[in-house]
Parts: structure tokens; sequence; C-alpha cells
């Protein structure tokens, strides 16, 4: 913030808010008016459903002291107890530090109304300043008010405040407008657009892509992947967030800290061993008492179906993957069945009667029946038919299938490598 300000410790406070936003939120080793209203921009971040920030190094207690301070001028209480009546820009800094209260303690959504009513007061004290060539510190102090007022509607009413919060900062700094505070503007709007939402929306990868290509440089970019992988993830949203990941390694390539994405990659798939790109392994006994290693038909594609008789979709889906065996068997692929049966005789009566060439994974151990195959609940198989591909080198290139277009599609994309 420029110097230009009174000397009195009124004045002072009353801009002790913006200096907030500067110092928790970007961490601002300066403090011109530029960096302050950047500041402001990124306000919404500091919403407890974002989670944007590292909420364990947030100490609310500290906050809420900073925020008091800030907006609330310490007056000299009078005798009697007679607190002096407030300078209207003062009461408007004041109710501009309940209404943030109201927002970072998310009790409420904030009315448009109420925004509104504050936006009009500053607008009246910004005409009347404009008017007094001596009253240049409380101008620019009603406008740093007004920016924060359009940053905190914004987060609540995106639709309604974030063209003219972007629009009034254009106003106040066509000169030092750059790319960086562009940047900031867009990670702003990506934020109360999508991650403060109760639901991730299905665009969210597309916003973000948008984003980071249309500002390549901005530092946010890696951190703003890792949140919304982290969202996609709470959500079991297990295969977007992988896909997302993906994106961010080729989008970020040129960061610095690009690295940490390729790290969670790597913590998901340890986690969750079904998805495309891990290793599928597995030895089981079959369905005529042999042990089957996995690792046996390595150099093929190897096509592995989770199913069981009992199971109507399955045994309609039977014949097509049949169908496939016939038709690419030839060509190299290789099919295993992974039975949930427990019934060994019903299994085999059905196996025989249809004529199913491809080895049967079958265990009659307690505690191996149904659903809790071991095979089945370590890669994640939680309704049947469910199946997957593998490529030559025993890694999973599809996961997951469950239709038939599917199922050929991606058997037909190995067989062409």
């Amino acid at each position: 913030m420029p110097d230009n300000r009174d000397h009195d410790g009124s004045n002072e406070m009353k801009r002790a808010l913006v200096i907030w936003f500067s110092c928790c939120l970007l961490t601002a080793a300066s403090c011109d008016r530029r960096e302050v209203a950047t500041a402001i921009l990124t306000a919404g971040f500091s919403r407890p459903d974002a989670r944007f920030v590292d909420e364990a190094a947030v100490d609310n207690t500290e906050l809420e002291n900073a925020w008091y301070t800030g907006l609330a001028p310490q007056q000299e209480v009078q005798e009697f107890d007679q607190t002096p009546a407030m300078d209207p820009l003062d009461a408007v800094w004041h109710d501009l530090y309940e209404l943030r209260e109201r927002a970072a303690a998310n009790s409420e959504t904030l009315s448009k109304e109420a925004i509104d009513e504050l936006l009009q007061r500053m607008e009246h004290l910004i005409a009347k300043y404009e008017k007094n060539s001596n009253s240049d510190a409380q101008l620019h102090a009603a406008r740093d008010a007004k920016l924060t007022a359009l940053s905190i509607g914004a987060s609540y009413h995106p639709s309604v405040y974030s063209d003219r919060r972007d629009s009034f900062y254009r106003e106040l700094y066509k000169a030092e407008f750059d790319s960086q505070t562009a940047a900031s503007a867009s990670v702003q709007r990506f934020v109360s657009e999508y991650l403060t939402q109760t639901k991730t929306n299905s665009k969210i990868g597309v916003a973000l892509g948008q984003h980071v290509i249309s500002h390549p440089d901005c530092e946010m970019n890696v951190q703003l992947y890792l949140t919304t992988i982290e969202r996609l993830e709470n959500e079991k949203q297990i295969g977007a967030a992988i896909g997302l990941a993906t994106q961010g390694l080729t989008l970020c390539s040129s960061r610095s800290d690009v690295s940490r994405l390729e790290e969670e990659i790597h913590r998901i798939q340890a986690a969750n061993p079904g998805l495309p790109g891990t290793t599928m392994q597995f030895t089981s006994p079959t369905l005529r008492g042999r042990r089957f290693d996995l690792t046996s038909m390595r150099g093929k594609p190897v096509l592995v179906v989770f199913w069981a008789t009992w199971c109507p979709a399955c045994v309609k889906e039977t014949p097509y993957i049949k169908d496939y065996y016939e038709r690419f068997h030839d060509e190299g692929l290789e099919i295993v069945g992974v039975s949930l049966d427990t019934d060994r005789h019903k299994l085999a009566e059905f196996v025989n009667e249809n004529q199913l060439p491809w080895p049967q994974m079958f265990s009659s151990f307690p505690g191996n029946e149904s659903w809790e195959n071991a095979i089945a609940k370590h890669y994640g198989v939680r309704s049947i038919p469910q199946t997957f591909l593998l490529d030559k080198s025993g890694t999973i290139v599809a996961a997951h299938l469950q239709n038939q277009r599917q199922i050929e599609a991606a058997i037909l994309s190995q067989l062409s490598r």
C-alpha cells in the first residue's frame, strides 16, 4: 500500500483487513496497492469447504484476533462508557468485518441484498471523497473496501459479482494489470465455481485445463491439480483423479514442482491396485484343482473376467466373451476367468455345457467365497461382470469394463500394437 495514509491510529486500523488478506493468503513481502488488491482477489480461499490451503497451519484464534484488530479500531471509551459514534468509513469496515466473519464461519449463505447494501454505502462514500481533494487516504480505503466486498460476494455468488470485481480492479489499476494479476483472478474463479461446491462438476477437468493453458506461469497450477485430485479421490472418483493427474503432468511439465503430480499418481495407484497403469498379478487354484500363475501369460494381451454363474448379467455376457476368444485367440489374446461361485459342481457344469476353453479361477476355501474372493477384493471388484485388459507386460490398460463395446474396443487397441 502507498504511504499516503493519515498517521492517526483510526485510519491505520481501517485498512488492516486488506493487509491481513495479503499476509495470510499470498504471504506478500511488499505492501504496494497492486499486491494488496491481488490478495483481495484470492480472498475466497479462506472458506472452510475450499480446503485450498493447509488447514493444519492455520490458527483460527489468531485469524479472529487479526480480523477484530483490523476492523474494529480501538477507540478511547469516554466517561460513563459512552462510545463515540463511528465515522461512516469506520462503520463500513466494521460491517465488512462482520460480513467476512459470517463467510468464514460458513454458517449461512450470504445474501446478495446484504452485499449490495454495503456496496451502495461504499459507492456513496467514494463519490463523496472523490469530490474532496483532501480525502485521498479515505478514498483509497473506501475503494479497497469495495474491492474486498466484491471479492467476498464473488466467493458466494460468482455469476453476480465475479465480473464486477474484475472490472473494478481493472478500473483502479489499469496501468498495473498484468498477467500475474489475471492469473490470480482466474484461480479465484476456478476455486469459487468448482472447488467450493458440495460435489465436483463433470467439467472440472476441462475448466482446470483451460486455466492452466491460459496462465502457464501461474505458481498455483500444480497446487490446483493436487487439490482437485484430492476432491475427486474423496468422492471415490479414482479413475478421474488419475486422469486429471496425468493431464496435469503434461500441462505443467515446465513447472519445477510438477514431480508432486507424479508422486500423487504413484500413491493413488499403490492404494488402488485395479487402476490402469498398475500390474495385475495373482496365483490361484483353478476349477480343475491346478495352481495357476497369471505371469505364465506374459507376452500376450490378457482379458481377465470376474463373473459367477449365479449372476444373470454374467451368464448373458458369456457368449460374447467366448466370441472374443474364438475371433482373437489366434492373434494372441488370452482370457482368464475369476469365478465368484461357491458351488464347484454348478460352475463345472456351466463351463462344460458352454465349452469355455480358458482357465477358470475357483476357490472354495472358507472366507474366500463369493464377494470375499481375495483376488476380487484386492482389485476393487464390487460388481460383476467386471473385466480388465492387460498388455503383454501384465499392466492393466483398461479397467472395470462393463459392456461389449468397451471390451472389444480395448482388445482391438492392444492387438493393433
